[in-house]
Protein backbone atom coordinates (compact mmCIF):
# COMPACT_ATOMS: atom_id res chain seq x y z
CA UNK A 1 0.00 0.00 0.00
CA UNK A 2 1.52 3.34 -1.05
CA UNK A 3 1.56 6.38 1.27
CA UNK A 4 -0.29 9.08 -0.59
CA UNK A 5 0.92 12.65 0.23
CA UNK A 6 -1.00 15.65 -1.09
CA UNK A 7 1.12 18.74 -1.79
CA UNK A 8 -0.67 21.99 -0.96
CA UNK A 9 -1.10 24.67 1.64
CA UNK A 10 1.39 24.12 4.48
CA UNK A 11 2.39 20.85 2.82
CA UNK A 12 5.64 21.43 0.86
CA UNK A 13 7.13 18.61 -1.25
CA UNK A 14 9.15 16.20 0.85
CA UNK A 15 12.34 16.69 -1.18
CA UNK A 16 12.38 20.46 -0.49
CA UNK A 17 11.76 20.29 3.23
CA UNK A 18 14.44 21.35 5.74
CA UNK A 19 16.31 18.33 6.99
CA UNK A 20 16.53 17.75 10.75
CA UNK A 21 19.12 20.14 12.27
CA UNK A 22 19.19 22.36 9.17
CA UNK A 23 18.57 26.08 9.78
CA UNK A 24 16.28 28.07 7.56
CA UNK A 25 18.56 31.10 7.96
CA UNK A 26 22.08 30.04 7.15
CA UNK A 27 23.36 33.64 7.32
CA UNK A 28 22.26 33.94 10.93
CA UNK A 29 20.25 36.62 12.59
CA UNK A 30 20.60 40.14 11.21
CA UNK A 31 23.06 42.35 13.10
CA UNK A 32 21.50 44.45 15.83
CA UNK A 33 22.56 48.09 16.09
CA UNK A 34 22.74 49.96 19.38
CA UNK A 35 21.23 53.07 17.82
CA UNK A 36 20.39 54.61 14.47
CA UNK A 37 23.62 56.64 14.51
CA UNK A 38 25.65 53.43 14.84
CA UNK A 39 24.40 52.39 11.39
CA UNK A 40 26.10 55.49 9.95
CA UNK A 41 29.37 54.50 11.61
CA UNK A 42 29.48 51.13 9.84
CA UNK A 43 32.27 50.89 7.22
CA UNK A 44 31.35 50.77 3.54
CA UNK A 45 33.56 50.41 0.47
CA UNK A 46 33.67 53.15 -2.13
CA UNK A 47 36.04 54.67 -4.68
CA UNK A 48 38.07 57.60 -3.33
CA UNK A 49 40.42 59.22 -5.86
CA UNK A 50 40.17 56.14 -8.05
CA UNK A 51 41.02 53.70 -5.26
CA UNK A 52 38.71 51.47 -3.27
CA UNK A 53 38.67 52.42 0.38
CA UNK A 54 36.63 51.60 3.45
CA UNK A 55 34.90 54.68 4.87
CA UNK A 56 32.05 55.21 7.30
CA UNK A 57 28.53 55.51 5.96
CA UNK A 58 28.55 59.17 7.07
CA UNK A 59 31.61 59.93 4.93
CA UNK A 60 30.16 57.95 2.01
CA UNK A 61 26.98 60.02 2.22
CA UNK A 62 29.00 63.24 2.36
CA UNK A 63 31.06 62.25 -0.67
CA UNK A 64 27.92 61.21 -2.56
CA UNK A 65 26.45 64.65 -1.82
CA UNK A 66 29.65 66.28 -3.09
CA UNK A 67 29.53 64.22 -6.29
CA UNK A 68 25.91 65.22 -6.93
CA UNK A 69 26.81 68.85 -6.23
CA UNK A 70 29.66 68.72 -8.78
CA UNK A 71 27.15 67.38 -11.30
CA UNK A 72 25.13 70.55 -10.79
CA UNK A 73 22.26 69.40 -8.58
CA UNK A 74 21.23 72.52 -6.68
CA UNK A 75 19.75 70.59 -3.75
CA UNK A 76 23.08 68.78 -3.28
CA UNK A 77 25.00 72.07 -3.60
CA UNK A 78 22.85 73.60 -0.87
CA UNK A 79 23.23 70.55 1.35
CA UNK A 80 27.05 70.41 0.97
CA UNK A 81 27.46 74.15 1.60
CA UNK A 82 25.24 73.80 4.67
CA UNK A 83 27.60 71.08 5.93
CA UNK A 84 30.57 73.39 5.30
CA UNK A 85 28.80 76.15 7.19
CA UNK A 86 28.41 73.80 10.17
CA UNK A 87 32.18 73.20 10.01
CA UNK A 88 32.87 76.99 9.99
CA UNK A 89 34.34 76.92 6.48
CA UNK A 90 32.29 79.88 5.24
CA UNK A 91 33.99 82.36 7.58
CA UNK A 92 36.57 84.57 5.88
CA UNK A 93 39.39 84.29 8.39
CA UNK A 94 41.78 86.41 6.28
CA UNK A 95 39.64 89.49 6.70
CA UNK A 96 41.44 92.02 8.94
CA UNK A 97 39.69 92.94 12.18
CA UNK A 98 38.08 96.40 12.25
CA UNK A 99 37.31 96.55 15.95
CA UNK A 100 38.12 94.90 19.22
CA UNK A 101 40.32 95.36 22.28
CA UNK A 102 43.95 96.42 21.95
CA UNK A 103 46.17 95.87 24.98
CA UNK A 104 49.16 98.17 25.08
CA UNK A 105 52.42 96.20 25.21
CA UNK A 106 54.83 96.70 28.12
CA UNK A 107 57.70 99.04 27.18
CA UNK A 108 60.81 98.56 29.35
CA UNK A 109 61.99 102.04 28.31
CA UNK A 110 59.15 103.52 30.38
CA UNK A 111 60.87 102.23 33.53
CA UNK A 112 63.70 104.72 33.63
CA UNK A 113 66.44 103.96 36.10
CA UNK A 114 65.59 100.27 36.30
CA UNK A 115 67.98 97.73 34.86
CA UNK A 116 66.23 94.59 33.64
CA UNK A 117 67.94 91.25 33.80
CA UNK A 118 67.91 88.94 30.79
CA UNK A 119 65.28 86.72 32.43
CA UNK A 120 63.03 89.73 33.11
CA UNK A 121 63.32 90.98 29.52
CA UNK A 122 62.46 87.51 28.21
CA UNK A 123 59.38 87.43 30.43
CA UNK A 124 58.29 90.89 29.20
CA UNK A 125 58.78 89.72 25.60
CA UNK A 126 56.62 86.67 26.34
CA UNK A 127 53.86 88.86 27.85
CA UNK A 128 53.87 91.18 24.82
CA UNK A 129 53.83 88.28 22.36
CA UNK A 130 50.68 86.86 23.94
CA UNK A 131 48.72 90.13 23.76
CA UNK A 132 46.21 91.09 21.06
CA UNK A 133 45.67 87.57 19.81
CA UNK A 134 42.22 86.30 18.82
CA UNK A 135 40.73 83.76 21.21
CA UNK A 136 41.70 80.18 20.38
CA UNK A 137 39.22 78.27 18.26
CA UNK A 138 37.40 75.45 19.95
CA UNK A 139 38.52 72.01 18.72
CA UNK A 140 36.20 70.72 15.99
CA UNK A 141 33.80 67.87 16.62
CA UNK A 142 34.25 64.56 14.80
CA UNK A 143 31.61 65.57 12.26
CA UNK A 144 33.20 68.99 11.68
CA UNK A 145 36.64 67.40 11.26
CA UNK A 146 35.22 64.93 8.71
CA UNK A 147 33.50 67.70 6.73
CA UNK A 148 36.68 69.79 6.69
CA UNK A 149 38.77 66.83 5.56
CA UNK A 150 36.45 65.96 2.68
CA UNK A 151 35.83 69.59 1.66
CA UNK A 152 39.58 70.39 1.65
CA UNK A 153 40.53 67.32 -0.41
CA UNK A 154 42.36 68.53 -3.51
CA UNK A 155 42.05 67.28 -7.10
CA UNK A 156 44.08 68.37 -10.11
CA UNK A 157 41.97 70.17 -12.72
CA UNK A 158 43.60 70.15 -16.16
CA UNK A 159 41.54 73.06 -17.51
CA UNK A 160 42.72 75.26 -14.64
CA UNK A 161 46.22 73.85 -14.41
CA UNK A 162 46.23 73.49 -10.63
CA UNK A 163 44.74 71.55 -7.78
CA UNK A 164 41.42 72.70 -6.35
CA UNK A 165 39.59 71.60 -3.24
CA UNK A 166 36.17 69.96 -3.43
CA UNK A 167 34.70 73.01 -1.73
CA UNK A 168 36.24 75.32 -4.35
CA UNK A 169 34.94 73.14 -7.18
CA UNK A 170 31.41 73.15 -5.77
CA UNK A 171 31.53 76.94 -5.40
CA UNK A 172 32.69 77.19 -9.03
CA UNK A 173 29.86 74.93 -10.11
CA UNK A 174 27.34 77.10 -8.29
CA UNK A 175 28.75 80.26 -9.93
CA UNK A 176 28.58 78.62 -13.35
CA UNK A 177 24.97 77.52 -12.87
CA UNK A 178 23.98 80.95 -11.55
CA UNK A 179 25.91 83.30 -13.83
CA UNK A 180 26.64 81.35 -17.02
CA UNK A 181 23.70 78.97 -17.32
CA UNK A 182 21.42 81.61 -15.75
CA UNK A 183 19.60 79.01 -13.72
CA UNK A 184 17.21 81.20 -11.69
CA UNK A 185 17.02 79.06 -8.50
CA UNK A 186 20.83 78.79 -8.48
CA UNK A 187 21.16 82.54 -9.03
CA UNK A 188 18.77 83.29 -6.16
CA UNK A 189 20.68 80.98 -3.80
CA UNK A 190 24.04 82.37 -4.95
CA UNK A 191 22.97 85.94 -4.14
CA UNK A 192 21.62 84.86 -0.76
CA UNK A 193 24.89 83.08 0.00
CA UNK A 194 26.98 86.13 -0.87
CA UNK A 195 25.10 88.27 1.64
CA UNK A 196 26.14 85.84 4.40
CA UNK A 197 29.73 85.20 3.41
CA UNK A 198 30.81 88.59 2.07
CA UNK A 199 30.84 91.73 4.23
CA UNK A 200 30.44 94.69 1.88
CA UNK A 201 29.77 97.50 4.36
CA UNK A 202 31.68 98.49 7.48
CA UNK A 203 29.97 100.26 10.37
CA UNK A 204 31.02 103.95 10.38
CA UNK A 205 31.97 104.03 14.07
CA UNK A 206 34.37 101.16 14.54
CA UNK A 207 37.67 101.13 16.37
CA UNK A 208 39.72 99.53 19.07
CA UNK A 209 39.27 99.89 22.80
CA UNK A 210 42.78 100.66 24.08
CA UNK A 211 43.51 98.98 27.40
CA UNK A 212 46.70 99.59 29.41
CA UNK A 213 49.06 96.68 29.66
CA UNK A 214 48.49 94.24 32.49
CA UNK A 215 51.58 94.71 34.63
CA UNK A 216 52.85 91.64 36.50
CA UNK A 217 53.19 92.02 40.24
CA UNK A 218 56.98 91.64 40.21
CA UNK A 219 57.22 94.66 37.86
CA UNK A 220 54.67 96.83 39.67
CA UNK A 221 56.14 99.76 41.64
CA UNK A 222 53.45 99.34 44.29
CA UNK A 223 54.70 97.99 47.62
CA UNK A 224 52.66 95.17 49.08
CA UNK A 225 52.64 94.79 52.84
CA UNK A 226 51.36 92.07 55.14
CA UNK A 227 48.31 93.51 56.90
CA UNK A 228 49.13 91.73 60.16
CA UNK A 229 52.88 92.22 60.44
CA UNK A 230 53.38 95.31 58.27
CA UNK A 231 56.31 93.60 56.55
CA UNK A 232 56.78 94.01 52.81
CA UNK A 233 55.71 90.97 50.83
CA UNK A 234 58.39 89.77 48.46
CA UNK A 235 56.95 88.85 45.07
CA UNK A 236 59.25 86.43 43.20
CA UNK A 237 60.35 87.59 39.75
CA UNK A 238 61.69 85.63 36.76
CA UNK A 239 65.13 85.34 38.40
CA UNK A 240 63.66 83.73 41.52
CA UNK A 241 63.38 79.92 41.60
CA UNK A 242 59.93 80.34 43.18
CA UNK A 243 58.67 82.35 40.18
CA UNK A 244 55.39 81.01 38.78
CA UNK A 245 54.23 82.42 35.44
CA UNK A 246 50.64 81.37 36.13
CA UNK A 247 50.39 83.52 39.28
CA UNK A 248 52.51 86.52 38.33
CA UNK A 249 49.45 88.68 37.70
CA UNK A 250 47.76 87.98 41.01
CA UNK A 251 48.80 87.77 44.62
CA UNK A 252 47.72 84.66 46.46
CA UNK A 253 46.19 85.27 49.87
Amino acid sequence: MTDKYDVGYRKPPKHSRFKPGQSGNSAGRPKKYKSLISVLEEPVTMNVKGKKREVTAIEASLRKTAQSALEGQLSAIKRFIRYCDEANLLVDRNRPATHGVFRVPIDPDNYMGRKFTEAERKEIDWINSTLNKPPPEEPPTEKQALIRRVASEKHFIESVGRKMTIFELIQQKLRHRALVERHEPSHAYFEKLLTRTTIDLDPPNVGFLVVPAQIPIWLSPIRIENAETGEEVHVPGPDDPRFDRKTQFRLNS
